[in-house]
């Protein structure tokens, strides 16, 4: 629309960061851009590796994925028993998750069949459990005791704050200081759940295999627990939807369209 002159102002939301060019396309054109950033490590990084900056950018946010605490809360008394990865392809960590597996052969381990990139997983251990994706998370999450997280890149982690709102401790993997992307690997997850998760080495099975006997104490267990819970309430993600409706509202304001 905006190539044929309507010159409409333009919201994305950044939620991958080393897709440069794209941001680069729009150089020299008449219209407004506003860019969010899923978290606020991205932008110092977009910065860096765009210049000059883009004329038409007249202001960036960082903002939090909507989420609706009426889907992703489990109200009833649950009692997980299964180690779960959610979205099991090669970056969220189905390698690693089948590392661990082989070596707690006395533990459950709940798989949920990835939905997007590598769709064949691979071969499993006997006490490796899969089911398809559920709409409802909380389908998923009333069945775990642990989540993992092991993913090579993170840009947020939604699906750790699921599980800590429900009091479920959540291990992930920490940032690679090496990593192959020019956006590095999982800082924007590390970024927030700290000190509440788990961190550790991707690659460093054993590492998992001890954060994860470390929570078989009872107590230990519920400290994590409870901690996970009170950090998502203190992050306060639940009003995000009508911030990001009042942003969306005043950059349309600031830029009113011409009709011509």
């Amino acid at each position: 629309i905006n190539s044929r002159g309507y010159n409409r102002p333009i919201i994305a939301t950044c939620h991958y960061d080393g897709n440069y060019n794209m941001i680069r396309t729009n150089g020299k054109n008449d219209w407004a851009e506003l860019l969010l950033f899923i978290n606020s490590i991205m932008e110092v990084q977009y910065r860096k590796n765009i210049v000059p900056w883009p004329s038409q950018i007249q202001q960036t946010e960082t903002i939090r994925p909507l989420m609706h605490r009426n889907k992703i809360e489990i109200l009833e008394p649950f009692h997980g028993d299964c180690i779960t990865l959610v979205n099991a392809n090669l970056n969220k960590g189905v390698v690693q998750f089948l590392e661990m597996a082989r070596k707690l052969p006395d533990r459950r381990f709940l798989g949920v069949l990835p939905y997007y990139g590598e769709r064949q997983v691979p071969l499993a251990p006997s006490n490796v459990e899969w089911v398809p994706f559920d709409d409802d998370i909380r389908t998923i999450l009333k069945r775990t005791r642990i989540l993992l997280v092991p993913s090579y890149y993170e840009s947020f982690g939604r699906i750790a704050v699921e599980a800590m709102l429900n009091r479920i401790p959540v291990i992930y993997s920490k940032p690679n200081p090496n990593s192959v992307y020019p956006g590095g690997s999982t800082e924007g997850l590390h970024e927030w759940i700290q000190p509440a998760g788990i961190g550790c080495i991707r690659d460093n099975i054993d590492e998992w295999v001890t954060a994860i006997r470390s929570l078989d104490n009872e107590s230990a267990y519920s400290e994590r627990a409870e901690h996970s819970r009170h950090h998502i309430e203190e992050m306060n993600l639940f009003v995000e939807a009508s911030r990001i409706s009042g942003l969306v509202e005043q950059f349309a304001q600031r830029n009113p369209v011409v009709v011509r």
